[in-house]
């Protein structure tokens, strides 16, 4: 580019410092925007990460994979603090082991012993019953009778040191996620039947069941709190519902296929995760994209908020765990972001003028 080359040289050292300023500062302001940030990388499975959960303290982490162990971290630390091996049992005659590998993970507390803490609580989806076919009508056709899915789900107790085998009723089609409540006690499932049911972690007792979908549900899974419950369809709608009553409390639209979901504390947001790796923030209120970035190489599996917002850990079929932490988590973050979009624009007016004034010296001098 000659005419760029015979340009350059023409302008001043001032303006081109000023070019400089304004590009580090348009760096630094762009980089503090980005909401969130990896914090640590967890490996340890040895293929993908299907459930992740914060303990309430959100002090440790525990991860499942479709290898049939699940890991305990240290949150804060990203340490590996021990793993547990799911003894997967055979499967009894009649029984059809399900179509998809599923697993949670999730902590419970140990309310027998005072002081005992939380106790690492998984559970595997093992077998699976289908019953539903077909009927002879009295008019001699043949019609379909109403399918349903059962499964058995293999439920490691902390407190108990053992493994119950609870039985979980009512969904027409196959079941692609599960994941407990914050104390433990609960259960929620998705299914490709466009329903997901909650269920006592105990003895498998169904307490609701949330309608409203007509895609396949891809996640379902408590807030950090417990108090509400955000379900995700393949195709992008995220609904948020009352963990209480079943009552619907919002719809956001949809914006493309979607992998995992998850709610804030506070209700405010909702986190994201696609098949492509990408993990975003959406208004809970508007679904309006708050952030986003690449977060795996394979797609995201689950979602989590700690109890106080301030981190988020994503799974993935990369086989990996990432924690990412809130830059926003101080009042100071507000004022040193304003204070530099403040001097990214003063910097952006200044060089402007000096452009400006340049470009008059150019056409004086020829």
């Amino acid at each position: 580019m000659p005419g760029l080359k015979r340009l350059l040289p023409r302008f001043s050292l001032r303006t081109l410092a000023i070019f400089l300023l304004l590009v580090t500062s348009g760096m630094a302001l762009w980089a503090h925007w980005e909401a969130w940030y990896v914090e640590h990388v967890l490996r340890g499975h040895k293929g993908a990460v299907l459930s992740v959960a914060f303990s309430r303290a959100a002090v440790r982490i525990a991860s499942a994979g479709e290898d049939d162990t699940v890991h305990m971290w240290n949150a804060l630390s990203g340490k590996h603090l021990g793993l547990r091996s799911m003894e997967t049992q055979q499967a009894t005659i009649g029984m059809m082991p399900p179509r998809r590998v599923v697993m949670a993970a999730g902590w419970s507390i140990d309310r027998r012993e005072e002081g005992a803490g939380e106790q690492v609580r998984f559970l595997k989806l093992t077998d699976c019953w289908r019953s539903g076919g077909a009927r002879k009508m009295p008019d001699g056709s043949w019609a379909s009778t109403e399918r349903r899915c059962s499964y058995d789900a293999l439920i490691w107790s902390g407190e108990d040191r053992r493994f119950r085998r609870v039985g979980l009723r009512g969904h027409k089609d196959t079941v692609v996620t599960a994941a407990f409540s914050p104390g433990g006690s609960k259960v929620v499932t998705a299914s490709a039947d466009g329903s997901a049911r909650v269920y006592y972690a105990t003895d498998g007792h169904h307490l609701l069941t949330l309608y409203g979908s007509s895609e396949d549900l891809v996640c379902a899974g408590f807030s950090a709190t417990g108090m509400r419950i955000v379900t995700a369809a393949e195709y992008g709608t995220v609904k948020i519902w009352s963990a209480h009553g079943g009552g619907e409390l919002a719809d956001l639209p949809s914006r493309g296929k979607l992998t995992a979901a998850a709610l804030s504390p506070d209700g405010a947001t909702v986190a994201i995760g696609t098949p492509g790796g990408r993990a975003g923030i959406r208004d809970a209120a508007t679904g309006t994209v708050l952030a986003e970035w690449a977060a795996h190489e394979g797609a995201v599996r689950s979602l989590a908020f700690s109890r106080d917002g301030l981190m988020l850990a994503s799974a993935s079929d990369d086989g990996t765990v990432r924690i990412y932490r809130s830059r926003r988590p101080e009042w100071w973050w507000g004022v040193f972001w304003l204070w530099e979009f403040w001097l990214t624009a003063t910097f952006a007016a200044i060089f402007v003028w000096s452009v400006i004034r340049d470009c008059r010296r150019f056409a004086r001098t020829g």
